[in-house]
């Protein structure tokens, strides 16, 4: 049976290995010294860039939101969660997903005389909200109508990781633990050179951070499944 630690961290003892790499003592509190409170902020830098890098298994989550009669813009907020990115919105009575399509044909069918009003077949994201959540909004078209009203969105969506505080020493970092050690390394090796050629950073992050990333992100999207191929026999001829 596997157990979370076979491939996570939590956060102290993650820098904390950081800092015994670096040849600091390790610390109880991620308040103890002003290194730590550092190396907490690269944590959290790295854990950004990783997040960007592409769409992670380990983020990936559904929502669901319910739909309202005449209105066609609804806010994707995950319970205590930033949304990187939205794959797939489907409605509830239909198999085939919502077409993503453009701002500028969703505002031409607004404008249009009938305005829409039925089940849901196209969405787009449309602003944020700027003052609580920090999510997006999705707008549909046709906008759902009474036979519509209360059912329901199911939506596919990427979260963005937490940004980490002095508070969540005892948290699991959501992704592999050796890749994001060697992330933080390499930031750390960074600040320790300011005003040099930075060859350390440069070797940890590039040489040996980022392909760690991409192995880790392949192991469960690239790696998983095999395909089987057909590949004809090449025979030279020689014309007599």
């Amino acid at each position: 049976m596997g157990s979370i630690t076979d491939t996570r961290m939590q956060v102290l003892p993650l820098l904390n290995e950081v800092r015994e790499k670096l040849g600091y003592k390790t610390v109880s509190s991620l308040t103890q010294d002003a290194h730590i409170r550092t190396m907490l902020e690269y944590l959290n830098d790295v854990i950004d860039i990783t997040s960007d890098f592409s769409d992670w298994q380990e983020m990936r989550t559904t929502v669901t939101v319910t739909a309202s009669s005449s209105v066609y813009m609804y806010l994707v907020d995950p319970v205590s969660a930033a949304v990187k990115n939205i794959r797939e919105v489907a409605f509830q009575d239909s198999v085939a997903p919502l077409r993503l399509d453009t701002i500028d044909n969703m505002r031409r069918w607004r404008r249009s005389a009938s305005g829409g009003t039925g089940c849901p077949r196209y969405w787009i994201v449309n602003g944020v909200d700027n003052t609580t959540t920090g999510n997006p909004y999705i707008e549909v078209y046709p906008q759902p109508g009474a036979f519509e009203n209360n059912k329901t969105f199911n939506i596919l969506l990427y979260k963005k990781p937490p940004i980490y505080t002095s508070s969540d020493a005892n948290t699991y970092i959501p992704f592999p633990a050796r890749m994001i050690i060697s992330g933080v390394l390499a930031y750390a090796l960074l600040d320790e050179s300011r005003g040099t050629n930075n060859v350390d950073f440069l070797t940890q992050f590039k040489a040996i951070y980022t392909p760690m990333m991409e192995e880790a992100y392949n192991r469960l999207n690239g790696d998983s499944g095999t395909d089987t191929q057909f590949v004809p026999m090449r025979r030279g001829f020689r014309r007599a």
